[in-house]
């Protein structure tokens, strides 16, 4: 009685199961034109005749029409011959046994759910369902062949609901559930698809693709598992404009060697990641959305090289997109949005390809990296973060070349640690913290980079850091555009400093930089600040046209500064006063308001083979108890004294030249 089907028009029984020869006119999975009983009965050697002639698949198809009850559809799959399309009313069909499909051309046609109508809570449709308790097998349903088609059908395996199971049943079916699938397809290319279906398995797996299937899977719901869609093995699907949502755990996850394209659907409100891509899956994820997770949009781990390319990931969620374990993914014009944590982020020798994203409003940093990742890093956009745009920590490296970070309350680009990498080509810019912030023995080399517009220093070297910072333009900072200090070194050559409001270049604390080539000018302050017990050296830099000194030495600094240009300023030429030390040799400093070279309080500098000119007082002053050597300079055009020396000043002057200045020489 189980077995019994109700079909449009029955003339025959095969093994005990009537059914109907059909053609195949009309809709998938609506009404199809039976045309029926006569020539069924004809075909089969009339109503009582005990022949039976197999249907021609290439003219013909077997159509069941199978009522609601206990077992039917299992019983159905079990007897009908292959090719045979199982046409399921609307209602509530229950099953114990697993409906194992391995007779190729199979077709289970439901009806889709409308709202108002059916018996589960004012849902119609077609339902399978089973019960874990119940459920005589891993999978409600099994696909075993290379072609079947599942239409407008919902199948759910729950520990709950409307089979009854004892309470000792029930407790062993919640402990046992993640074994549970509601489907498993492990063969099968394009010619297996499960299209329009709702699907759902509570504590366990909504679809399992395993081995080397290739399935499709199209406009598709699967809802309330652990892990919404399983894909493992070498197993390629096609999966798309489908849904995951309100998993525990992932709403997909793919593993193993597994390949595949997973385009335009949602995942959504799970409890753990979006989409977990590990082993050495090389899936590409296609215009799809991962919204509000309570762990990250996207978790790479395991060696993965998947793509990940026009996606959205937003609403409630940790990191956007995290990559760790050696990963290696492609992932290309990406939106993130509103991150808790970062955006993206980086750790355990991930590498990787990461290709005009958007990164947008992260709690955190934007990009996080650390723990040996080198990835590359090309134009993306990153901004309005509540930390910094890109952070490098521990040991990582990259490439990142063509970014804009931009607006960020904290720095633009900070590395920390040993961090090393390239920075070619950004845009960095209107940032509330630094431009870019190095400290902790960071190193990497910064190049033709447009630093501007940042509230703090535009580039600040600190705490033993050392990077190469090469042809770039910092400019229109808020406070500094050069900040090097606490025992930084590195080399600094060939930029474009101008236009900072505190001064173009401040040195401090202990700082042993190498400044060269530079051009460095109109500040609203100094041109170059050297302090603390600074030891730098300062080579062929053209610094000019500052509303401060140009070159302002202090404290107990000692520098190297040869072959720089020193000209047009506001203020003075040189200041070096305090204890300041150093030797200033064969540089042009000419064309001053005030007095070309100045030496005040204790310095003691070594002035050799400079050019001082056409200053508007003075060519050099030295005063209060300075000291300091000055020899071998040309002195001329100056408006006052070639040479001034007041207070209890002592320097040494040996061998300059002294032509048509003021008051006398």
């Amino acid at each position: 009685e189980n077995a019994r089907l109700h079909c449009h028009a029955v003339k025959k029984s095969v093994f005990g199961v009537p059914w109907v020869i059909a053609s195949a006119t009309g809709s998938r999975g609506g009404e199809r034109r039976i045309q029926g009983g006569r020539r069924a009965a004809q075909a089969g050697g009339g109503a009582g005749g005990s022949g039976f002639q197999k249907k021609d698949t290439t003219m013909t198809e077997v159509v069941m029409r199978v009522m609601p009850g206990l077992n039917k559809v299992s019983s159905a799959l079990a007897m009908c011959p292959a090719g045979t399309t199982l046409q399921l009313a609307e209602g509530v069909y229950d099953e114990r046994e697993p409906l194992v499909v391995q007779k190729e051309g199979i077709r289970v046609l439901g009806f889709p759910a409308t709202l108002g109508l059916g018996p589960e809570g004012g849902m119609g449709g077609t339902l399978i369902r089973a019960s874990s308790v119940d459920l005589r097998g891993e999978a409600l349903v099994q696909v075993c062949c290379t072609s079947f088609e599942m239409s407008d059908v919902d199948v759910t395996v729950s520990t709950e609901g409307d089979i009854e199971a004892s309470q000792g049943n029930q407790k062993a079916a919640t402990e046992d559930s993640k074994l549970r699938r509601a489907a498993k397809i492990m063969r099968g290319g394009p010619e297996v698809v499960f299209s329009r279906c709702r699907i759902s398995c509570a504590r366990g797996i909504g679809i399992e693709i395993g081995q080397d299937s290739a399935p499709v899977l199209q406009n598709c719901v699967v809802s309330t598992c652990t892990c919404g869609i399983l894909v493992h093995g070498y197993a390629a699907p096609t999966i798309i404009e489908c849904t995951a949502e309100r998993c525990h755990e992932a709403c997909i996850k793919v593993t193993g060697s597994c390949s595949g394209v997973v385009s335009n659907c949602l995942f959504r409100e799970c409890a753990e990641a979006g989409v977990v891509a590990g082993g050495k899956s090389h899936t590409t994820f296609r215009h799809t959305v991962v919204n509000d997770t309570t762990g990250c949009g996207f978790l790479l781990v395991c060696k993965t090289t998947i793509t990940i390319e026009d996606c959205v990931v937003k609403g409630q969620h940790v990191n956007g997109i995290q990559a760790g374990d050696d990963s290696d993914p492609t992932v290309r014009r990406n939106k993130v949005n509103h991150s808790q944590g970062s955006g993206l982020v980086l750790h355990d020798r991930a590498q990787g390809l990461y290709i005009a994203n958007e990164i947008n409003d992260s709690k955190l940093a934007g990009v996080g990296v650390r723990d040996w990742s080198n990835p590359i890093f090309t134009s993306n956009v990153i901004n309005n973060g509540e930390g910094s745009g890109i952070v490098l920590l521990g040991d990582a490296g990259g490439v990142y070349e063509g970014n804009t970070v931009t607006r960020n309350k904290c720095a633009g680009i900070g590395l920390k640690g040993r961090a090393h990498a390239l920075f070619d080509n950004n845009h960095i810019s209107h940032n509330e913290g630094y431009g870019v912030w190095l400290q902790d023995h960071a190193r990497g080399t910064f190049q033709h980079n447009m630093v501007e517009n940042n509230s703090m220093a535009g580039i600040s070297v600190n705490n033993h850091a050392s990077p190469m910072v090469q042809h770039n333009s910092i400019k229109h900072g808020k406070q500094v555009g050069l900040l090097l200090q606490h025992n930084a070194s590195g080399t600094f050559a060939h930029n474009t400093v101008s236009g900072n409001k505190a001064a173009n270049v401040l040195l401090m604390g202990n700082s042993r930089s190498v400044v060269a080539n530079n051009k460095i000018s109109g500040s609203p302050g100094g041109g170059v600040l050297i302090r603390g017990e600074s030891v730098c050296h300062l080579s062929a830099n053209t610094i000019e046209h500052n509303s401060r000194a140009n070159l302002a030495v202090l404290d107990r600094s000692s520098p190297h500064a040869e072959n720089n240009v020193i000209q047009e300023g506001a203020g003075r030429g040189i200041v070096i006063t305090g204890m300041a030390t150093g030797v200033y040799r064969h540089n042009r400093v000419s064309n001053h308001r005030l007095a070309g070279i100045y030496v005040g309080g204790k310095a003691e500098p070594n002035l050799e083979s400079n050019v001082v000119a056409d200053s508007g007082a003075s060519g050099i002053v030295v005063e209060d108890t300075a000291k300091g050597v000055f020899t071998g300079n040309s002195i001329f055009g100056n408006e006052c004294a070639a040479v001034a020396v007041q207070g209890n000043a002592q320097p040494l002057l040996h061998r300059n030249v002294v032509i048509h200045d003021g008051r006398g020489g």
